[in-house]
C-alpha cells in the first residue's frame, strides 16, 4: 500500500480536500477540521481508502441517522473505526419493517448448519 501523505503545504491541502469530502457527503455544518486525527489515519490508510470509508458511511442510512452528527473528531477518531467503515458493505440496507440489516444478495441461513459445531 503507497500512503499518499505529503508534507508541508502538500500535506495541508490533502487533509483540506479530504475534509471538505467528509462535508460534502456526512456533515456540512462541521466546521472544525480534525487535522491530527486524519494526519494520523494518514500513516495506515490511503486517501482513496478514507475517501472509500467515508463513502460507506455515508450510503447507510443508520450510519448517518445516528453518527453523522457526531463531527470529524469522531470519524476519524482511530484506524479501527477506519476499518470498520471500509468493511462496512455499502450494499446492505436497513428493512424499515424489521429493523434488521438485509442485503440484496443475501440468503436465508439454514438454522441446522451450524448444529453440528454446538
Amino acid at each position: 500500500m503507497t500512503h499518499q501523505l505529503h508534507t508541508g503545504a502538500d500535506r495541508k491541502a490533502q487533509i483540506a480536500a479530504l475534509f471538505a469530502y467528509y462535508k460534502d457527503k456526512i456533515q456540512p455544518a462541521a466546521r472544525l477540521c480534525p487535522s491530527e486525527k486524519i494526519t494520523n489515519r494518514l500513516k495506515k490508510f490511503t486517501l482513496d481508502e478514507l475517501r472509500t470509508a467515508i463513502d460507506h458511511f455515508a450510503a447507510d442510512t443508520w450510519w448517518m441517522e445516528n453518527n453523522a452528527s457526531r463531527g470529524g473528531e469522531w470519524f476519524f477518531h482511530s484506524d479501527a473505526r477506519i476499518e470498520q467503515l471500509l468493511l462496512l458493505d455499502p450494499s446492505q440496507r436497513k428493512d424499515s419493517s424489521n429493523g434488521k440489516r438485509t442485503s440484496a444478495n443475501q440468503q436465508p441461513r439454514n438454522p441446522g448448519a451450524f448444529a453440528k459445531y454446538g
